[in-house]
C-alpha cells in the first residue's frame, strides 16, 4: 500500500535547493581540482570577479594554439612544486640566493625573500606593502635584484614604462608589478600614482573607468616592487618597506645571473607557490600580531615568519627594527629619524657639547647647528659623515635646506655654559629649538617609537636643577633670555623665567 506524500511544497522546495547546492559544490570542487587550486581559493576568485585569472589557470599547460591568442603576456601563476616544502628550508635558500646575487645586508635579503613569498597568496592579507629598492648611486644592484625577484614572485610583470590604460588592464590578472626606473613612470602619470597610493590595502578605493555599457570598477589591490635612483617620492610614505642598496666596494663580489642560476631561482618560486597552497587554509598564528608602534606594512611578512617558526619570527622582527632605522622614503625622513634619537640623549645629558670657553652647554631644550651635525656624524651606520659629493660631512647649509622641507628653519638662539664651578659664558649661535620638530615627527614618522631613557647626567652639578615636567636647564637667575619665534629666532624684548 502506497503511503501518501505528506511533504509540504515548501519543504520539497528546500530539499531541491539543497540538492542543487550540493551538486554545484561538487562541480566547483571538480573544476578546482582540474585547475590545480583549492576550492576555497576558486570561490574567492569567483566572488572577486577575477575572470581573467581563472582563464589563465585554465590555459596553463595547453599548447599555444589552444590558448587565448590576444594574451601576449604570460601572467599565469607558477605551477606548484610537486612535493611538500619545508618553510624554514625554503626561506633559508631564498635569503641566501638573494644575498648571493646582490650584495646586501642579510636582514635585507630576508625581507626581500619574505615579501616574495607573500605574493603567492596576497588575498590572505589585508595589506600588500610596496617593496621600494632605492640607492643614491648607480651600479648598486637595483636592476639585478628586480631580476632575482622576478623568478621568485607569482605572476611577475617587469616593466620600465607603460601606458595608463595598459597598466590598469593588466591589474585584472593580479600581477606582481616590478617597475624599474619608477621615477620615469610616475612622472606625469596620474593613474600610476593612483595605483601606488590605493593598491596596497585591500579596503582601498577602487578606480572607476568608463565601460562599454556602464562604469567599470577596477580593483587596484596588487603586489608591487619599484626601483628608484636617489630619494623616494613622498607618495610611498606609510605604504612601503625600503630596501636600501650600496655599491660594492673593492674586494666585494656578487654571483652572476647565469641560466642555471635563473632556473634555480624559478624552482624556488615554484616551491614558494607550493608552500602557499599548502598553508592557505591554516589559521594565522597568535605570534603574528604586531606590537604597538610597529609598522603595519610588515604584517604579511611577520605572519609568514610566524607560520614558519619562532626562529625566523625573531629574525624578521629584528629586520623590521633595523629597517625602521636605516630605510626611509626620503632624505628628510632619514634626517628626522636620526634627530629624534639625538634629542632624548641630549636632554638626558648623555651627549654633552662644549661652548667657545670649553665649558659644557647647559641648555637642553635647544641645540646648535654645528653640535647637531657632530651628533649626526657620530651615529652608527649614518650617511651624514659622507653626505657631500666628495664624501664630506653634511654642512649647516645642507642641514637647513633639508629641514626647510618640513618648515623647520634655524634661528639665532642664546646659549649658556657652565661647570661645577658655576656660571660660564652666555653667547649666541644659530641652532634649533626641539619644539620645532614636534609637528614634523608626528607627520613624517607615524610608526616610529623612540627609545625612552631616564633623565640624568647633570644632576650632580649644584648650579643645575630640574623643573617639574621640564628638561634640565641651567639656573642662572637674573639672566634675560628671549623666547624663540616659530622660525627659531628669539625676540629681544621678552624675558624667560628662571627655572
Amino acid at each position: 500500500m502506497d503511503l501518501p506524500d505528506t511533504a509540504t511544497p515548501s519543504s520539497r522546495k528546500t530539499d531541491d535547493a539543497e540538492s542543487a547546492r550540493r551538486e554545484a559544490n561538487r562541480a566547483l570542487d571538480d573544476i578546482a581540482k582540474r585547475l590545480g587550486v583549492s576550492p576555497q581559493k576558486l570561490r574567492r576568485m569567483i566572488e572577486q570577479g577575477r575572470k581573467r585569472e581563472i582563464l589563465a589557470l585554465a590555459n596553463r599547460g595547453l599548447p599555444p594554439e589552444l590558448c587565448d591568442p590576444s594574451a601576449n603576456i604570460d601572467l599565469t601563476p607558477p605551477r606548484p612544486w610537486p612535493e611538500p616544502v619545508l618553510g624554514s628550508e625554503l626561506l633559508r635558500r631564498m635569503s641566501h640566493a638573494i644575498a648571493f646575487h646582490v650584495h646586501m645586508d642579510p636582514y635585507l635579503a630576508l625581507t626581500a625573500a619574505l615579501w616574495a613569498m607573500h605574493t603567492h597568496d596576497p588575498e590572505r592579507f589585508e595589506r600588500t606593502p610596496r617593496l621600494v629598492i632605492h640607492s643614491g648611486r648607480v651600479t648598486s644592484g637595483k636592476t639585478t635584484l628586480l631580476s632575482v625577484l622576478a623568478c621568485l614572485v607569482s605572476r611577475p610583470l617587469k616593466i620600465c614604462a607603460a601606458k595608463p590604460d595598459a597598466l590598469i588592464d593588466a591589474l585584472a590578472d593580479r600581477p606582481t608589478l616590478l617597475i624599474d626606473d619608477a621615477a620615469a613612470l610616475l612622472q606625469g602619470n596620474r593613474d600610476a600614482r593612483t595605483v601606488i597610493r590605493n593598491g596596497c590595502c585591500r579596503s582601498g578605493a577602487q578606480l572607476l573607468r568608463k565601460g562599454r555599457a556602464r562604469p567599470q570598477a577596477i580593483d587596484l589591490f596588487t603586489p608591487m616592487v619599484v626601483a628608484f635612483d636617489g630619494d623616494i617620492p613622498p607618495v610611498f610614505a606609510g605604504r612601503s618597506i625600503g630596501i636600501p642598496l650600496e655599491p660594492m666596494r673593492f674586494g666585494q663580489s656578487a654571483g652572476p645571473l647565469s641560466p642555471e642560476a635563473l632556473d634555480n631561482l624559478s624552482e624556488m618560486g615554484r616551491m614558494a607557490a607550493r608552500w602557499a597552497a599548502d598553508t592557505e587554509d591554516d589559521p594565522p598564528p597568535e605570534a603574528a600580531t604586531l606590537a604597538h608602534g610597529d609598522d603595519p606594512n610588515w604584517q604579511p611578512l611577520i605572519a609568514i615568519a610566524a607560520a614558519i617558526g619562532d626562529e625566523w619570527l625573531g629574525r624578521t622582527i629584528e629586520a623590521m627594527r633595523r629597517a625602521r632605522d636605516v630605510s626611509a622614503t626620503s632624505e628628510l625622513e632619514r634626517l628626522l629619524r636620526d634627530i629624534r634619537k639625538i634629542i632624548p640623549e641630549h636632554r638626558a645629558g648623555r651627549r654633552p657639547f662644549t661652548g667657545p670657553d670649553g665649558k659644557q652647554i647647559g641648555d637642553y631644550d635647544r641645540i646648535r647647528s654645528i653640535d647637531l651635525i657632530e651628533a649626526l656624524c657620530s651615529m652608527e651606520h649614518c650617511r651624514w659623515a659622507e653626505h657631500g659629493r666628495n664624501g664630506q660631512p653634511i654642512t649647516p647649509h645642507s642641514l637647513a635646506r633639508i629641514l626647510a622641507n618640513a618648515h623647520i628653519r634655524p634661528g639665532l638662539l642664546r646659549f649658556h655654559t657652565g661647570d661645577e664651578n658655576g656660571q660660564g659664558l652666555v653667547f649666541q649661535d644659530r641652532g634649533y629649538l626641539f619644539t620645532q620638530f614636534t609637528q614634523a615627527f608626528e607627520h613624517y614618522l607615524p610608526f616610529y617609537v623612540p627609545d625612552t631613557h631616564p633623565a640624568g647626567g647633570m644632576d650632580n652639578y649644584p648650579h643645575l636643577r630640574r623643573n617639574e615636567g621640564a628638561p634640565l636647564a641651567p639656573d642662572f637667575s637674573g639672566d634675560a633670555v628671549s623666547p624663540a619665534r616659530s622660525d627659531g629666532s628669539e625676540t629681544p624684548s621678552a624675558a624667560r623665567e628662571a627655572p
